[in-house]
């Protein structure tokens, strides 16, 4: 994106961008990793356990740092995981039903977003241009659509773990499958039992949903002001917004590091004709003002809670207890 904006057009401009509306899109930001923080904690509470939002906090924090820099954003889950069940005991099943949860409501809205985008930017597109944007929001829906069919159906898991409760049935020698199908037995059954309490709390997850929109809303807002911020560029498009900020959340899944932030919104806005000096600074901007500010925070919140990684497996009782006392504190 560099190359194509022209280096020395884009560090001009970096040089020239309104540092009021830049701090303001950074409070924007912390404001959105509260909210996101809060709604978690409060899908870990439906799901049948008490955990206080000072220790779900940093973990959320913690997770999300290690998603924005793994592709995939699957980083930051199991670690959300791991660290509820071994500081608070809430089994992995029941903590991953409350992380699958928030990714089903945020996959809801940011598609939603989409289209809403969509409606507003046909208008200016040529016809072959609408055609292709049409033809990817319908691809794009297809395998969201697939994704939620699959994930909310923790029957698809049962099946797959009796299967192997047989296969290891018929090896009553082999102590390692024996060992792990119980295990994702057990998984199983949590993770079913999780989703079945957060369902029946239709009070906390509507209010889950509502935060869900008042948080991707507010990333639109963020890339929006982002513009005013910036010299020479006015009448940005609202439906381009929220494109945009769609795309680079999608892109971001696959992009780690903010490379998907920047690569995302400099090429909605190319295409519709903005200069791509100014649309590569937009998408730099929006990584350095969310992604890069994350993986600080999640440092510190490490140094908070103690947290070094998962311990050896081969490190005896003692250890582990020593541990679990040192994140406590």
């Amino acid at each position: 994106m560099l190359w194509v904006s022209n280096p020395s057009e884009f560090a001009d401009k970096l040089q020239n961008i309104n540092l009021k509306f830049i701090l303001l899109v950074i409070g924007l930001y912390f404001a959105n990793v509260f909210t996101k923080a809060y709604r978690w904690y409060l899908l870990v509470n439906s799901t049948g356990v008490r955990v206080p939002f000072k220790k779900t906090f940093p973990f959320f924090i913690i997770g999300l740092a290690f998603n924005n820099v793994t592709p995939g954003k699957i980083g930051g889950e199991p670690i959300r995981a791991y660290l509820l069940k071994k500081d608070a005991d809430v089994p992995v099943g029941q903590g991953l039903a409350s992380i699958l949860t928030e990714k089903i409501m945020d996959i809801i809205v940011i598609a939603t977003m989409a289209i809403i985008g969509a409606a507003f930017i046909l208008p200016l597109l040529s016809a072959g241009e609408a055609k292709i944007l049409i033809i990817l929001l319908i691809f794009v829906i297809s395998v969201i659509t697939a994704t939620l069919i699959i994930l909310s159906h923790a029957g698809i898991f049962a099946r797959i773990v009796n299967a192997l409760v047989k296969f290891s049935a018929k090896r009553p020698n082999n102590k390692f499958v024996s060992k792990w199908t119980s295990a994702l037995v057990g998984f199983v059954d949590k993770f079913k039992l999780g989703i079945s309490k957060i369902f029946e709390a239709k009070r906390t997850a509507g209010g889950c949903i509502v935060l869900t929109v008042i948080i991707w809303i507010n990333e639109a807002l963020r890339l929006y002001i982002i513009f005013w911020a910036m010299p020479g560029v006015s009448g940005t498009s609202l439906g381009a917004v929220f494109i945009a900020a769609s795309i680079a959340n999608i892109l971001g899944i696959v992009m780690p590091l903010g490379s998907g932030n920047i690569f995302g919104i400099g090429a909605v806005f190319i295409a519709l004709g903005m200069e791509p000096s100014s649309a590569s600074l937009a998408g730099f901007l929006h990584a350095a003002t969310s992604v890069w500010i994350s993986i600080p925070m999640g440092v510190g919140a490490m140094l908070i809670t103690g947290y070094k990684g998962p311990e050896n497996s081969n490190g005896d009782k003692n250890q582990d207890n020593s541990n679990k006392k040192s994140i406590k504190s």
